[in-house]
């Protein structure tokens, strides 16, 4: 079985999150070849790069921006957990991202959204494009669902659409 030390996660997730790995060794409170070592650890383990040095910046590959949005939905739930276990009030709103095509009506792409937003308890967020553009997206999991008036043409996608 696979995993993923989650450690190396918050290390990672904490860089990416303040932008350099000596501002995320400050709020860490460790030594920066620790946190840039946890971070290898990290890449060797999923077999890609993260970061990419631009100068003196980090910036996030395309990997390092699929794993970001895993490990802020990853540590947000942990968070909620804590929360629920100390009896705190928790955000109680949850995220669903919905990819609308462009030839799917505006008015029939509302009233399928309408009881979700009516709810008050997801925090909705909508992406306009070609059906092929968000079925990528679905594919990349930066999407939770696509609304479309036709099927997907790209074939190393179909798969998506069966979920």
């Amino acid at each position: 079985m696979d995993w993923i030390n989650y450690h190396h996660l918050l290390y990672f997730w904490v860089t990416a999150r303040e932008g350099s790995i000596t501002r995320a060794s400050e709020k860490l409170d460790l030594a920066q070849p620790t946190v840039s070592g946890q971070i290898q650890s990290l890449e060797k383990s999923i077999g890609e790069k993260l970061f990419i040095r631009q100068g003196r910046r980090l910036v996030l590959t395309e990997t390092g921006k699929l794993v970001q949005r895993y490990a802020d939905k990853i540590f947000s739930v942990g968070q909620e957990l804590i929360d629920t276990l100390r009896n705190r009030p928790t955000a109680g709103r949850h995220r669903l991202a919905i990819g609308v095509a462009d030839g799917v009506p505006k008015l029939v792409a509302y009233r399928l959204m309408a009881p979700v937003i009516e709810t008050g308890e997801v925090q909705l967020v909508c992406r306009e494009g070609s059906t092929s553009q968000l079925t990528k997206a679905l594919a990349a999991f930066e999407l939770d669902v696509v609304l479309s008036d036709s099927p997907s043409t790209d074939k190393n996608h179909e798969a998506s659409h069966h979920l």
